[in-house]
């Protein structure tokens, strides 16, 4: 740009075609100044228009390949809508990532102003991990080798232990709903759902009725939203104990599972050490990790 610049100081001034050529140049930089911001405006809030009817259970079957992916949290996602609904399409396939969702479940927020602020937006915590239970999951088991198992046997099992945190999502925010959690069977037609596919990797659906965001059918609306992977909380009477064994892991150190504490470097509970063996970071799942994007509501 500062070079079409100068060149464009360069024409002489009282020549008539300079003149032209120097006007034609100022037009193409300002095109040019104009297409760059209309890319980079669709590029973060160009919204996804979803025609196919989808069934919420977490097999992400009708939304082929997800259109972003984000570095922070390792997820590839896909923000959507229809005409009455809003969509969270998530896939993990990142080893940490994934035991910090099921360890702490994952905070969708909306901002329906387009405000980065999180206090002022609606939330949506999926899987909602209970005190505790975040603590008894275990990671995939590995081979030998130290490869992700993926055999019939070990996905039954995972399937298993997954169905046993997706049974609520906890709301904040929403004006019509007093509770704080409700069953993913719940009648307010909010949607969560969570599986695995043949290949382990995590799979999270979110569907929320653009009715409770207070967004009526055929406004365009500009939202901000964030997606936040919780980690792992502490229960608070035993905060320094644990807090120390924390540290001892995130230090590679070993040491006996206390109260149930998930097992790092080995499989599901058997022989499951504490250890920060298997390329996991244990410090990593006590830290939330979190980004905030825009996106545009979209009519067919």
């Amino acid at each position: 740009m500062r070079y079409l610049l100068d060149t464009i100081n360069r024409f002489p001034k009282k020549n008539s075609r300079s003149v032209f050529f120097k006007s034609f140049a100022v037009c193409m930089l300002l095109l040019g100044c104009q297409l760059a911001m209309v890319k980079a405006q669709s590029s973060r809030d160009q919204g996804r228009w979803i025609d196919t009817k989808v069934s919420v259970n977490g097999r992400l079957e009708e939304w082929g390949e997800l259109d972003e992916t984000n570095k922070s949290t390792s997820l590839k996602y896909t923000v959507a809508n229809n005409a009455t609904t809003l969509f969270l399409v998530i896939k993990s396939t990142d080893q940490s990532s994934m035991t910090k969702i099921l360890a702490g479940g994952i905070t969708f927020t909306i901002n329906t102003a387009g405000k980065k602020n999180d206090k002022e937006g609606y939330q949506i915590q999926f899987p909602l991990i209970k005190q505790g239970e975040g603590r008894r999951w275990r990671p995939r088991p590995r081979n030998a080798d130290g490869a992700t198992g993926t055999d019939s046997a070990a996905l039954a099992e995972k399937g298993a232990q997954l169905s046993q945190v997706t049974k609520e999502i906890g709301l904040r925010g929403f004006k019509d709903i007093q509770d704080s959690s409700v069953s993913v069977y719940n009648l307010y037609g909010i949607k969560a759902a969570a599986a695995y596919d043949a290949n382990a990797s995590l799979g999270i659906e979110l569907a929320i009725p653009l009715k409770l965001l207070e967004i009526n059918p055929g406004q365009l609306t500009e939202l901000a939203y964030n997606v936040k992977l919780n980690g792992l909380t502490m229960p608070q009477r035993r905060e320094s104990q644990e807090g120390a064994t924390a540290a001892t892991m995130a230090r590679g150190g070993g040491g006996r599972s206390q109260g149930g504490m998930i097992g790092i470097s080995g499989g599901f509970g058997r022989g499951g050490g504490m250890g920060g063996g298997g390329g996991f970071n244990m410090q990593d799942l006590f830290s939330a990790t979190d980004f905030w994007a825009k996106y545009r509501i979209v009519n067919k």
